[in-house]
């Protein structure tokens, strides 16, 4: 942000006060920045600030208004400017106030990172804050195409903002001067994805569904493991509907408690065996890095209730490097199925997230999966483990081995889900 975007901003304010208010609270405008007094006579400063987060450092501000926070990032500075004024507040004890249009899916921008940090406090795998997350949007389910469904849909994300002109922002729209992504973003507050996204997010949110697993069904279990640093989930796919659901998802947590970490085996290993009898489990494929010693005795101790087996040697070992062929041809069959529908989830966040944050990787079979780079915070192994079920369920099927169904009442996911 530079001093001709920050006088664009203060300027904004002569709109925003009376004359009543201004002579009431012996406010002085000015282009940069703005003088009062409250009514006890304690000296008020607003100002707005540049991508100088040095020049922030050691402020007493008792409010913080980051705006656009989509366009804040590490290249032009703004991430460390968010950190410079939120740690300065902190210090104070100052509210942060954020607004902002839908973020990009993997360009890390301040938005996104605000947003990851709020789902994962709803996963419960983040530490409770003080956070408050608001966003009004149409259902992703609309045509773009048909004009009345996008002014309802528009509507919708607008609300009770009557100064809004509902017929500009629809021309705007079929204007052939913005693209599909900018509408969706701007006008509809839908988060959308990068050019190397492997799923289309609103895609993704169109197979939410409100239905749940139920003790007793039968389904298909994908677990992809990690030790330290990727996260480690246990996903299941329900095999007569193709509703996934995360048993549980293991996550590094941010902040002080991140050091020192690791998944805790034994409780994923102790999740499995709660799973097994819950649920009927028909096939379980898992990954091996890390994880061989315990895909060994779940091998050993549930063969006799799998009906199909992850390769000729294992009822469970699925080696992801070693079956990349296999790998490839299904990631690009169940994205198919996400864009077509032919898959539902439950809504969670965290496997959302992973779905989210795959991008598109290409080898000589086809479209692969994986992290935006190697040391990417952005996780993947929540969609890493749907699709092990999602293979899991193919070969069970294909195979002609499915037992009859058999329910009973609802069932508790475990793992404060």
């Amino acid at each position: 942000m530079n001093q001709d975007q920050v006088k664009n901003v203060t300027l904004t304010l002569n709109s925003l006060f009376t004359k009543a208010a201004m002579d009431k609270y012996q406010m002085d405008p000015g282009m940069e920045r703005w003088h009062a007094r409250q009514l006890d006579g304690t000296f008020c400063l607003l100002e707005a600030k540049t991508a100088s987060y040095r020049s922030a450092e050691g402020a007493r501000p008792s409010a913080v208004f980051p705006d656009e926070t989509w366009h804040w990032n590490e290249s032009n500075h703004m991430v460390k400017v968010y950190n410079t004024l939120s740690a300065n507040a902190a210090k104070v004890g100052g509210r942060i106030l954020m607004a902002t249009n839908a973020y990009v899916v993997g360009e890390d921008s301040v938005a996104e990172r605000v947003h990851t940090a709020w789902q994962r406090q709803q996963d419960g795998k983040q530490r409770k804050t003080a956070m408050y997350y608001e966003a009004r949007s149409c259902h992703p389910d609309f045509d773009l195409e048909d004009e009345a469904s996008l002014r309802e849909a528009i509507k919708t994300t607008y609300g009770d903002c009557h100064w809004v002109d509902i017929d500009a922002i629809v021309d705007q729209c079929y204007s052939g001067v913005i693209t599909r992504d900018e509408v969706l973003r701007k006008y509809l507050n839908l988060v959308t994805a990068s050019d190397d996204a492997l799923v289309d997010p609103i895609a993704w949110e169109e197979c939410s569904t409100d239905l749940e697993l139920k003790r007793g069904d039968r389904i298909v279990l994908g677990l992809d493991g990690g030790e330290s640093d990727d996260s480690t989930c246990l996903v299941a796919l329900r095999v007569h509907d193709s509703l996934f659901h995360p048993i549980a998802l293991w996550e590094k947590p941010d902040g002080p408690e991140a050091e020192n970490w690791s998944v805790d085996k034994e409780e994923v290993s102790d999740t499995v065996d709660w799973v097994f009898a819950n649920y009927r489990v028909e096939a379980f494929f898992s990954d091996t890095a890390f994880w061989e010693t315990y895909v060994h005795q779940w091998s050993e101790k549930f063969q006799s209730r799998l009906t199909v087996k992850a390769t000729g040697r294992s009822h469970v070992a699925y080696d992801m490097k070693g079956n990349q062929k296999e790998i490839t041809e299904m990631n690009t069959a169940l994205v198919g199925a996400i864009e077509n529908g032919m898959v539902k989830h439950t809504g969670h966040y965290g496997l959302g997230r992973h779905v989210k944050n795959a991008k598109k990787r290409h080898n000589k079979f086809g479209t692969s999966f994986g992290k935006a780079s190697r040391e990417s915070q952005y996780k993947v192994d929540a969609y890493a483990a749907a699709l092990l079920a999602f293979i899991a369920r193919n070969r069970l099927v294909g195979s002609g081995k499915q037992t009859k169904p058999k329910t009973a009442g609802r069932l508790t996911v475990k793992g404060g889900f």
